[in-house]
């Protein structure tokens, strides 16, 4: 997931186009699933938006054409308590070596953001 905000991020309004096959080596059905279940709770949220239908592309499921909206945004600017804005942290992660045990962090640092924007303060 990190990689994929980090990519948006990066690509502003800019649709990006992204698929499992960019994120797994050769993904099998579950991961395949996973991204595209990853894809429709980060649009559910209101984080990104689907530019078109996804599509068939090269055999690894669908191809997605995604955009970050202004919530997004908004959300990628926050600080976070180490002091750096999500979108610094996910940048971070999709370049460790260790993404597996940052990225639940980085899932944390998400959710939360979440939660304290649709909280009333």
């Amino acid at each position: 997931m990190a990689r994929l905000i980090s990519t948006l991020a990066e690509n502003g309004v800019s649709p990006t186009e992204t698929s499992a096959a960019e994120y797994f080596e050769d993904p099998d059905w579950d991961q395949i699933e996973f991204f595209g279940s990853l894809v429709n709770w980060l649009e559910s949220e209101g984080v990104v938006r689907l530019v078109e239908s996804p599509w068939m592309g090269d055999g690894a499921g669908p191809t997605f054409s995604l955009v970050l909206t202004s919530l997004g945004f908004q959300h990628l600017a926050r600080t976070q308590p180490n002091g750096l804005t999500l979108v610094e942290n996910a940048k971070q992660i999709a370049a460790s070596p260790n993404v597996a045990s940052t990225a639940g962090e980085f899932v944390g640092s998400l959710l939360g953001a979440f939660t304290k924007s649709v909280t009333p303060s």
